[in-house]
This record gives C-alpha cells, sequence and structure tokens, in this order.
C-alpha cells in the first residue's frame, strides 16, 4: 500500500472520528435536557464509536510502521489490541445503560417533548450518512476499515429506535417505551462488544479457526500426500494468515520439480485467501535421510535438549558411527550436562539400527548474538572473496554460475559469505546437496575454517 493511499484512510477515519464525535456531544446534551433515555443511549453508543474510530485511527498510525526488531511481523497487532481494550470500555457504558433503563421501566418518569431532542436526533442520522460516505471509500482500500463502516450502518438503525422511543415516550405519553428502547439499545450494544471482544481475543491469543487448518493441509496433502507434511504451524494477525509448511520430498526428486511443487502449494494458498497470506514452505529430504530425523528426535525426545545439529553419520565395520551437537541451558551445570549427553547416548542406541558408537557435544543454548557488518561489493575483502569463489567454481561441472555473492564481516575480519549459484533444474537433491557441500569446504579451506560459509541453489532459469 502507497503513502497516499494510507493518507486517505488516516483522512476518513479523522473525519468519521470527528463527525461521531459531535454527535455523540449533542446526542448526550439532548438526552439530559430532555431526560430520554433513548436519546442518551443513542449518545452512549456514538461515545462507543467516538472510542472505536479514535482507537482505530490512533492504533493504525502505528499499524503502518514497519516491521522492526521487536516486531518482525510488524505492528498490526497494536490495532487488535485498542479494539479489544475498547469492547471491555463499552461493558461498563452499556451495563450503566441497561440498570438506568431498567429503574426507568419500573418507576416511569417524563420525557420532554423538545426541540432539542429532534434536533440532536435528526443531526446524528446525517452523521450517519456522511461517515458511512466517506468509510465505505476508504474500506475498499483497507479491510480494517470496514469495521467502522459496519458501526456506521449500526448506528443509522440506532439512531432509528432512538427516533421511535423518544417520539412514543414524548409525544403519545407512552412513557414506558422510552425505557424499552434504552433496553433494546443495550442488548444491541451488549451482543456487539461481546463479538469485538471474541474475535479480538482470538486474534490475541492466535486461535485459528479449524476449519481455516483444514483447508490449508487439504491443499498442501494434494501436493505431497498425507505422509509428507512434517509440520504445518498457521498464525492469523490482522486478517492476514501466515503459513509456515514443513514438507517431505525424496531425495531422487529433481531440483526443478521440488522448486515448482512448492510454487503450485504457495500459489493455491494464495488464491484461496485472495493473497492476504504469507507462506513459507521448508522442504526436508526423506527415504535415506530419514535416518537424520529419526537421529534429531531421539536427542529431541530427551529432557533439557534445546536444539541438535551437525549430525554425522559415517560407517565401519558394518556399523553406524554417529556424532551430532546437542544444546542444554547455559546454567546447565557439566554432571547434568553429562547425564543429559548419556541419555541421549542411549536413545539413539536403542531408536536407531546398527549403531556402533555415538559422540556427543555439548554446547549451550543461546549463544550471544554477533554483529556482523555487510561488506561493500568494491572493497579489497570482497573481490578477494569474488576471486576466490570463482577460482574453486571453474573446478564443479554441476554448478553454472554465481548468481549472487555476499560477504560480511566483524571486528575480527571476515566472518560470513552468502552464495547464490544456479544449478540444472533437473539435477536430484542428492546431486545438489553434495555440489554445494563440497564447494562450501572448498571455499572455507581457501578463506579459513572459522568462517562461515552458506551457499543457497536455485534452478537454472533458462
Amino acid at each position: 500500500m502507497g503513502k497516499a493511499e494510507e493518507k486517505r484512510i488516516l483522512e476518513a477515519q479523522l473525519i468519521s472520528t470527528c463527525l461521531i464525535g459531535s454527535a455523540m456531544l449533542l446526542e448526550v446534551s439532548a438526552g439530559i435536557i430532555t431526560n430520554s433515555l433513548a436519546i442518551l443511549g443513542d449518545g452512549v453508543h456514538a461515545l462507543y464509536d467516538f472510542i472505536i474510530m479514535g482507537m482505530l485511527l490512533a492504533t493504525y498510525r502505528i499499524s503502518i510502521r514497519p516491521a522492526d526488531e521487536s516486531h518482525t511481523y510488524g505492528h498490526s497487532r497494536i490495532k487488535t489490541l485498542g479494539s479489544f481494550a475498547s469492547g471491555i470500555a463499552l461493558l461498563y457504558f452499556v451495563a450503566y445503560l441497561m440498570f438506568r433503563s431498567l429503574n426507568r421501566l419500573f418507576s416511569p418518569s417524563q420525557v420532554y417533548l423538545d426541540l432539542m431532542g429532534f434536533i440532536a436526533l435528526t443531526y446524528t442520522l446525517i452523521v450517519d450518512f456522511a461517515r458511512i460516505t466517506v468509510l465505505s471509500k476508504a474500506s475498499k482500500i483497507e479491510a480494517g476499515v470496514k469495521a467502522g463502516l459496519l458501526h456506521s450502518l449500526a448506528d443509522f438503525f440506532d439512531t432509528l429506535i432512538a427516533i421511535i422511543g423518544f417520539f412514543l415516550a414524548g409525544f403519545l405519553n407512552i412513557v414506558q417505551a422510552d425505557a424499552v428502547a434504552g433496553l433494546v439499545l443495550s442488548v444491541m450494544m451488549i451482543y456487539l462488544s461481546i463479538k469485538l471482544l471474541y474475535e479480538t481475543g482470538l486474534e490475541l491469543t492466535d486461535t485459528v479457526p479449524p476449519n481455516l487448518v483444514r483447508k490449508i493441509r487439504q491443499i498442501i496433502e494434494e501436493e505431497y500426500g498425507a505422509e509428507g507434511v512434517s509440520y504445518l504451524n498457521i498464525r492469523r494477525i490482522d486478517r492476514r494468515t501466515y503459513v509456515d509448511v514443513g514438507t517431505l520430498v525424496s531425495m531422487d526428486s529433481s531440483f526443478s520439480n521440488i522448486h515448482s511443487s512448492a510454487k503450485r502449494v504457495e500459489n493455491r494458498i494464495l488464491e484461496a485467501f485472495g493473497n492476504e497470506a504469507v507462506v513459507r514452505i521448508h522442504t526436508m529430504p526423506k527415504g535415506s535421510s530419514s535416518l537424520y530425523g529419526l537421529i534429531r528426535d531421539s536427542a529431541l525426545s530427551v529432557k533439557g535438549v534445546s536444539n541438535v545439529h551437525e549430525i554425522i553419520i559415517s560407517k565401519s565395520e558394518g556399523k553406524l558411527l554417529v556424532s551430532l551437537h546437542i544444546e542444554v541451558p547455559d546454567s546447565m551445570n557439566l554432571l547434568d550436562a553429562h547425564r543429559v549427553a548419556d541419555e541421549v547416548e542411549k536413545n539413539v542406541l536403542r531408536n536407531v539400527e546398527d549403531v556402533g558408537n555415538v559422540m556427543v557435544h555439548l554446547e549451550t543454548a543461546g549463544s550471544p548474538l554477533i554483529h556482523v557488518e555487510k561488506v561493500n561489493s568494491s572493497s579489497s575483502l570482497y573481490l578477494k572473496v569474488k576471486d576466490t569463489v570463482r577460482e574453486e567454481i571453474a573446478d564443479f561441472e554441476n554448478i553454472e554460475g554465481i548468481n549472487k555473492i555476499l560477504v560480511f564481516k566483524d571486528p575480527y575480519g571476515l566472518n560470513r559469505v552468502e552464495l547464490t549459484v544456479s544449478m540444472d533444474g533437473r539435477k536430484s537433491m542428492t546431486e545438489v546437496h553434495e555440489a554445494v557441500s563440497r564447494l562450501e569446504d572448498a571455499v572455507k579451506k581457501k578463506l579459513g575454517e572459522n568462517i562461515e560459509v552458506v551457499i543457497h541453489a536455485e534452478p537454472r532459469s533458462d
């Protein structure tokens, strides 16, 4: 969404807030002067809408800020929190209005048919029409504005009820009609507030409708099969669906087929939700590599293990030799950490066939964050890395080109190299992984073993 559209939405919300604020002040004043609970009740409802529109205006200004380190999904959830708080505030006002309406119903008093009351109600109807016009245009740009539009439509009908109650009580002297109108307005506002609290509460607690999960899972399983879904995580933030999928693919599948499958799933999910979705698909090899998954699961099932990485499997004299790194809390002492490592070793020996030896390397979880700086492409350090990478890639027939080189350094020198290379999309994942791993090792030997080298392979664009 561009800056111009954001400005239009802010202007529409500001106009709507000012209009309903003026109607609220006039109706509350008229309700007190005429002693009409119908008008006063509609004024309280206008106060609710004034709070809602003001909250939406303020929180929208915050929600359009870009994502940062403390809000990686953006700031949209702040708008939801504001709506939830407004729903709680509304319940307090509704309780007061209902108490006054019940008291008036059993102890009726005279309603004064004053010109002020008709002026207030007529003005509110004009305001409702103006708000509906302004917000209907903005709602075509921002889905969140539709909430304000629906409240404007509800205000129109509420004001009609208030007019009927005021007319019957003041003109026909049916004094209970004013109290009944106040009770009707109370019931309508209770419904609106509970509905608002329910919907915003679901979003704040990351609750996803089961039918939504089933729909997304069906799309994924139609592509990969039920056994091909490793995990599925879904969350909803401000009407946007975030889908994180882990899929299992055959080691014999070609690189281009894996890429095409992931793209098909992503496009179908985006189509199903009108592009209001962010889809991330992580593909993991299955088949012979399921051995790695079994080892990883065996280690993670031990209490105290927070992560597992660098699993290496070798074979000697018909037996598997397994080494792996596990992360444990940094507050754990050596005695307890050793017991955790022993339990991991027993689990791997018990769950994985033909394992002769297990070596467990202990590390602490939550390593300190290392700050690195991106190296300018014209610097001597970058050019050195670029020349080294080109020299090594020349020996790899499967790697057809370099698409991107990123170089990072820390206060001690070269820290990290990220490469994106192109390969024939018909190559199997086994061939891709073997070539990428050998290239990573070759670059590290030239630049330094302590330097991190990460290589991403993508299909060649024909």
